[in-house]
Order: C-alpha cells, then structure tokens, then sequence
C-alpha cells in the first residue's frame, strides 16, 4: 500500500475517534492534576484522540502518555488563554472538552458564548462550591458568576455525595446533570511506589510516624493537627508532605510548640507512597474537602486515619474503627489528640484496610464510568 493511501487510512480511523480535550492550569502537584493526567492516560486510544491543554507556565510532575497530544500555552496568567482556548477549538472541533479547577472553569464556560459546535462542555467539581466561596473573600468576581457559569456546562462530574447536594439545592443545577464518579486509584503504581528508597526520611522503629498529604493552605487544617499534637506524650514523628503559601508559618508554629525536632517538613513528593508505608497514621485537618485523594492513597497502602468530619467526601470514605476515626470538626485540639491517642492504640488491620480501600475504588471501574459519560450524546441545553 502506498503511503499517501495508509495516511487516509490513518486520517479516517482518527476522525471515527471521539476527540477529547483535556484542560487545566498546570500539571504541577495537586489531586486535580493527578485525577485528569490519570483519566487522560488510562482512556482507550482505539476510541479515542486525546488532547492535554495546560494554560500557564510551570513545571510538570505529572506524566502524560506518548499518545495524547500535549499543548502547552505557557502563559503567565490564566485568563490571556482565552482566545488561545477558543482558536484551539475552532481549529481542532472537539467532541468533549473537560475541565476542572475553579478558575479555568469560569474561562471555559466564558467560551461556550462563543463555541457551541456540537461539542459537550464537562466540568468535574473538586470541592464543595458554598463551602469553598467562604474561603474566596479576595475572588468576589468568582463567587458573583459561579452560579451562573456552572450552567454553561452540559455535565458536571462530582466527587461525592455532599458536593452533588450543594450544587442541587443551593446552584439549582438540574439532577440529571450531576453525576457522581469517586477519584480513580491506580493500585498497581502504588505498590511499585512503595518500595522506593526515601532518603530524606527514615524511620527508627523507636517512635509512631504520623503524616499529612495535603497543599499547605489555611484551609487544610495543618495548624490544627500541629495544636493537637501538643498534647501527644507518646514519641513521634509527624511527616508533612505538601507545599505553599503556609508553608514558614507552620514552621513557626511547630517551633512555638515545642514540636520542631518532630515535625519534618518534605515538600512536594509526586511518589508519596513510601512515605504513607512507612507511617502509622494519617492526620486529615481540612475544614472542608471534596473527595480527598489523599485518604484514597492512606486506604490504599494500608493507613488508619483520624480526621474532622468537616463539609465534604471524607464521612463517606472513612468506616468508624475500619479504616479510622471522625472527629467533630468543631471540637477543639483536646479531642483531636485524645482521639490520635486511641488510634494509635487501636488494633486495625491494615490488609483489610488495603483491601476495602481497592474494592471500593476499583480503578478499572471508574475508567469505565468516564468513558460512558464521553460516549454518550448530551443535548446542549444553557437555559436551565
């Protein structure tokens, strides 16, 4: 066969394909990132022609397959995307675009105004919205448009049951167009991840390990858990692993505590696994979560957790002394500690908590729910 009749051919299978734009600010740290590079990479290539658009500049910790076609805009700030985004879509007449993140999702709900061409606009929410504004007090514009833009979205994908109430009853966004996926965990990438050398940290077998995975921002709660670990007599050492802006305040703090020989700060780590292996328990602090990731990696290597019940996914991962312990997320530093205390001394079984933690969020079953969603016809409908 001739070449130029193999590049039809080529050109024919790709136009049977669905295509699929994937779009989010960077692909740097953060559960956002990794649930939509993990989506992307885990998609059948038969059915589908992947494109990842990543908007602003800045350095990549998640991985992309060879096969998916990788667009970096590189701007500085978000919104100069725009016009970029819209030729982009112009030129390629996606099937589906799918976004997330709140910012990235104004913009490409701003752009359904102008792009309508038999494409289905999918925008997976992260967080509880309500919950979530109170946090915004600077971004007032977002609050203001948010209720009106989610509606430019033929579906939104939520994490859990609490976000798709809060989108129901105080978004009057339609039912059936919210539907719930959990986060997809790659469990075989977690067992070759756990037996990585981790050389900045080691434990002694002399002391319990507690650890954090979370962004450093005020609203996960680190300064919390620091508080409440005042109270902790047994020997520790509590692993910090995230970045960000609270990052040289809660240093202060754990040296104001007296916990600056027990808390070590590790930064970001795209390879957590051998860290949460290692640890007895992990410590959750947040004042409201989506559907955390994080508690999904602790299930997966076997991790009991202590966390406040606060506004989110987190009562519906966490059994009551299978795989650890609610707090109020009003009680104070005293019941977070006593409630560690009891933890530590509780008798869980890890292998269970390992494997509850797979059959619940069996990945090859969450891959098949997005590829459903992508398969099917969503009629384009912005006046509800």
């Amino acid at each position: 066969m001739e070449y130029t009749n193999v590049s039809n051919v080529v050109s024919k299978m790709d136009e049977i394909k669905k295509k699929i734009i994937f779009i989010l600010p960077t692909l740097n740290r953060g559960g956002s990132e990794r649930v939509l590079s993990t989506v992307a990479n885990s998609l059948d290539v038969k059915k589908y022609n992947i494109i990842f658009i990543t908007t602003n500049k800045s350095k990549d910790e998640f991985v992309l397959n060879n096969n998916i076609r990788y667009i970096r805009l590189n701007k500085k700030k978000l919104y100069f995307s725009f016009f970029n985004l819209l030729k982009i879509f112009f030129f390629e007449k996606p099937d589906t675009i799918f976004t997330c993140t709140t910012n990235i999702s104004i913009i490409i709900s701003l752009c359904t105004f102008f792009y309508r061409k038999n494409v289905k606009f999918i925008l997976r929410e992260s967080t509880i919205p309500s919950v979530a504004s109170n946090y915004r007090k600077k971004q007032k514009w977002i609050i203001f448009l948010q209720p009106f833009l989610y509606k430019r979205y033929d579906l939104i994908i939520c994490q859990c049951q609490k976000i798709k109430k809060d989108l129901l009853q105080n978004y009057r966004i339609k039912e059936e167009k919210l539907v719930i996926i959990n986060n997809p965990l790659e469990f075989e990438k977690i067992e070759q991840g756990k037996i990585e050398q981790t050389l900045d940290f080691k434990g002694n077998g002399n002391s319990k390990i507690l650890i954090t995975v979370a962004n450093l921002t005020s609203f996960k709660g680190h300064s919390r858990i620091l508080e409440a670990l005042k109270h902790i007599d047994t020997n520790f050492q509590y692993l910090i692993i995230g970045d960000g802006e609270e990052h040289e305040k809660l240093k202060m703090l754990s040296e104001q505590l007296g916990l600056f020989s027990k808390v070590k700060f590790l930064g970001t780590k795209i390879n957590p696994f051998p860290y949460l292996y290692q640890s007895d328990l992990f410590l959750q602090g947040s004042f409201f979560e989506g559907f955390p990731n994080s508690l999904l990696e602790a299930g997966a290597c076997g991790i009991p957790i202590v966390a406040y019940n606060c506004p989110g996914g987190t009562n519906e991962i966490i059994q009551e002394g299978i795989n650890g312990f609610l707090v109020d997320n009003e009680a104070n530093e005293i019941e977070f500690s006593n409630k560690i205390k009891y933890a530590l001394s509780y008798n869980f079984k890890r292998n269970n908590i390992a494997s509850l933690t797979q059959q619940k969020y069996k990945f090859e079953s969450i891959i098949q729910k997005y590829e459903q969603i992508f398969d099917s016809y969503i009629i384009n409908d912005k006046t509800n």
